[in-house]
């Protein structure tokens, strides 16, 4: 079953459309979680974080200090 089976209407949607809403909805849950972040070390910590740190923990690059060997 195609779109236009589907919605009634004789136009197809263009090729472009699904890519355009996947990036937008990757860079909305990037900016959403980096404020979650911002939020979450200004309530926890008291400080107000930077930029690298914010979208660092967003993307997932998370910086680990030195493990402690037993």
């Amino acid at each position: 079953m195609n779109v236009s089976q589907i919605s009634g209407s004789s136009s197809n949607p263009s090729i472009w459309q699904p890519f355009v809403v996947v990036a937008v909805m990757n860079i909305v849950v990037v900016l959403v979680l980096a404020c979650y972040n911002w939020i979450h070390i200004q309530v926890k910590h008291g400080r107000v974080a930077g930029i690298k740190e914010v979208f660092g923990f967003a993307v997932g690059k998370m910086s680990v200090g030195k493990v402690a060997s037993e």
